[in-house]
């Protein structure tokens, strides 16, 4: 059996080539698809180097359709910089597979940087640090609560490196990658038998649709009755949420199942009432006086003597998202029962209590508390399945200047059942657990807060005052990609999100001018859709003066203040007004709506015919020009194509994709190989230009193909 080679790496020679990948990147691009062991700098290295960062755990919230991934920072050097540089960055790209294959989620990126590990009040070291990635889930594919959808999750993360879409297998240099199964919420919409052959039944069904937007269809007609096609009495929206798995219910399913019943979960809402008020005492022993051996004197000195009991659940990660300043904690469920109720009843929340020390005085403040329903899941295995619940509390006033580095001590509790305290960050209760970690808050740009933070998904400290364009160092605030490789500024286009802390208790209005064209202030009152913590979306709506209101974190996790399109090219400002303050914050963004130009023609060649849409031969050299360029300067890159197999076509000379061409074009030659089948052919160009679309992508373009047919 052969031995794995194990090589040691000198810490400075392996440091050396870590500071030098992008020149290593540049040197050899191959580099992007490895896939099996590096030579660098004449040191072997294994893909999956794990001595700076790690990546620790995944997870999912069923309730907000996000995915998480947690990772640490272990080093304080090797990240290309220390704070108020560029530093470097950690991409994540996650994945999902239900069954029949992986689907690629998207990538997130995560800026990080050197900083130096110092001693915190207790004497420990203030490493590693632990960041957090968040991604929305694009497959969600649900089913009723009968059938429970519980597909696997991998990330992969990456440091310096992105990883290619759809490289499921794609080995990092630096980096790992973890997998769990995760839990998808299931739907419960039913179709009724409808009557609809009374007049008056399908207005009253809407009408009260209109009134009862939260209920289902079948839930509706609940609500109408049948014979006469009239309004029933209002019936309460908690008579149609998951019922409540009667204790008799479980019993008989661990019987039928002949596996032991775990008493101790079973009765917890009793357990707790009787420790409030042990009047009811009586009342409980009466309630479970069937349970085989039932003893609740027993029960309830076993429910005091457990603490901080994990075989059920476990918090594994504790992070910040450095993107949305979020905190988020990771945990896991590890039996298929003891969770009170399958996904047709109602579950036991997990709760999670976050504090930090933000003073590193050994002082814990409490921040809230979020939490989580989980579910008895019979096809659960020792992987356990991962959840995530973030806090939905505005972190802003602690961030400080780059000059700080900002490390603080955070800390998760988590209880089953009953929610932790909030006054003693020591305490836990009977099942759960606590977490401890490091985390760094991003920084303040150097020119202070502003009541607008992202505008066109750019953060505005990365959009030039002047010019309204993306700097060189602008990346995607949700995401953390860059709008261009390359960093050549970036203009805007289409649907352009405005977004900003909240100023809770007051109301703000947002107008746009056009610098190039008037002077004019135009009020933007476009309606907004904001997405709650617990993951429904619904219309948010501006008084009739112009104003909206302000939305809590929770109410609105995105912090979305506006929707603005914009019907014109040119230099615009973006002004915010927060009512009764003397806050006012304007922004310039760049506006362009004119495409990149794209042509092509085929203008002469050694067969028959010359020129567009005519004859040639197999093994005739086809040459013509292109035209690959923006009118107005934000030209991205250029692709030329054709569907003949074989070779590429060649630009003479050889030119660089990132490049313009001339105003008449540039020339291209191809030379039809002798195999070729008679057929029709084409060939084409393809011109993207540097727009931001709709706040989330650039790749605007235009294409052009002409035509030839080998005979």
């Amino acid at each position: 059996m052969a031995t794995e080679k194990i090589v040691k790496i000198d810490k400075a020679a392996f440091f050396n080539e870590r500071s030098n990948i992008l020149k290593l990147l540049a040197s050899n691009p191959k580099l992007l698809l490895a896939d099996t062991e590096l030579k660098l700098a004449g040191t072997e290295l294994k893909p999956g180097n794990t001595y700076y960062e790690e990546l620790k755990c995944v997870g999912y919230n069923p309730n907000t359709n996000k995915l998480f991934a947690t990772f640490e920072v272990k080093r304080e050097f090797g990240y290309s910089g220390p704070l108020c540089t560029a530093g470097s960055y950690e991409h994540l790209r996650f994945f999902i597979n239900y069954g029949s294959g992986w689907l690629d989620q998207g990538s997130v990126s995560v800026n990080v940087h050197d900083i130096p590990t110092q001693k915190d009040c207790a004497g420990k070291l203030t490493k590693p640090v632990s960041y957090t990635a968040t991604i929305r889930l694009q497959d969600v594919k649900r089913n009723s609560c009968k059938k429970e959808i519980l597909p696997q999750v991998k990330v992969i993360l990456s440091w310096s490196i992105p990883i290619p879409p759809n490289n499921v297998n794609y080995p990092p240099v630096w980096g790992n990658s973890q997998t769990c199964k995760i839990q998808i919420k299931p739907w419960y919409f039913t179709i009724p038998d409808l009557d609809l052959t009374k007049d008056s039944f399908i207005p009253n069904l809407l009408t009260k649709a209109q009134l009862n937007p939260d209920l289902t269809v079948n839930q509706l007609t609940e609500l109408v009755n049948l014979e006469t096609g009239e309004l029933e009495n209002p019936i309460s929206l908690q008579t149609y949420l998951p019922k409540e798995m009667d204790w008799t219910e479980a019993v008989e399913l661990a019987q039928k199942e002949n596996r032991e019943l775990d008493t101790l979960r079973l009765v917890s809402q009793e357990l707790v009432a009787v420790k409030n008020n042990p009047e009811l005492f009586a009342t409980v022993q009466r309630k479970f006086q069937l349970l085989p051996e039932f003893n609740l004197l027993a029960i309830l000195d076993n429910y005091e003597k457990t603490k901080a009991d994990v075989s059920y659940e476990e918090l594994t990660c504790l992070g910040l998202d450095y993107n949305l300043n979020r905190l988020t904690a990771t945990f896991k469920i590890k039996r298929p029962y003891g969770y009170v109720g399958d996904l047709c009843h109602q579950g036991g929340k997990e709760y999670i209590a976050f504090w930090a020390d933000w003073n590193d005085d050994c002082k814990w403040t409490y921040l809230g508390t979020s939490a989580v329903e989980v579910h008895n899941l019979r096809q659960i295995d020792k992987g356990g399945i991962c959840y995530s619940v973030s806090l939905y509390e505005n972190l802003e006033k602690f961030r400080k200047q780059c000059s700080n580095t900002n490390v603080v001590k955070v800390r998760a509790v988590l209880s089953w059942f009953t929610a932790p305290s909030t006054t003693n960050p020591e305490e836990l209760n009977t099942y759960g657990n606590r977490l401890d970690e490091y985390v760094q808050l991003k920084p303040k740009s150097e020119g202070g807060d502003s009541c607008i933070a992202v505008l066109g998904g750019i953060p505005t400290s990365e959009i030039n005052a002047i010019s309204g364009l993306t700097t060189s160092t602008a990346k995607f605030a949700l995401n953390g990609l860059t709008p261009d490789s390359l960093g050549r500024p970036c203009p805007f286009d289409g649907r352009i999100v405005v977004q900003g802390i909240p100023y809770l208790g007051k109301r703000y209005k947002l107008s746009v001018r056009n610098l190039s064209s008037s002077s004019v202030w135009t009020d933007v009152v476009t309606p907004i859709r904001v997405v709650n913590g617990m993951g429904f979306g619904n219309m948010h709506y501006p008084h009739s003066d112009g104003y909206f209101d302000y939305l809590s974190d929770y109410q609105n996790i995105d912090d979305i203040l506006a929707w603005w399109n914009a019907p014109e090219s040119g230099l615009w400002e973006v002004r915010l007004q927060v009512e009764g303050t003397t806050i006012v914050c304007i922004h310039r963004i760049r506006i362009n709506k004119i495409n990149a130009m794209a042509d092509i023609s085929i203008s002469a060649a050694g067969g028959p015919g010359t020129g567009n849409c005519q004859d040639y031969q197999p093994g005739d050299p086809l040459n013509g020009t292109f035209v690959a360029r923006s009118p107005v300067g934000f030209f991205k890159s250029y692709s030329l194509y054709t569907n003949i197999p074989g070779p590429s076509i060649t630009q003479i000379p050889a030119g660089i994709a990132t490049n313009p061409t001339g105003v008449s074009g540039d020339p291209w030659t191809f030379t039809i190989p002798v195999t070729t089948k008679k057929c029709g052919y084409y060939v084409g160009v393809t011109a993207y230009d540097r727009t931001i679309i709709d706040s989330t992508h650039t790749g605007r373009h235009s294409s052009k193909t002409v035509g030839l047919c080998v005979r």
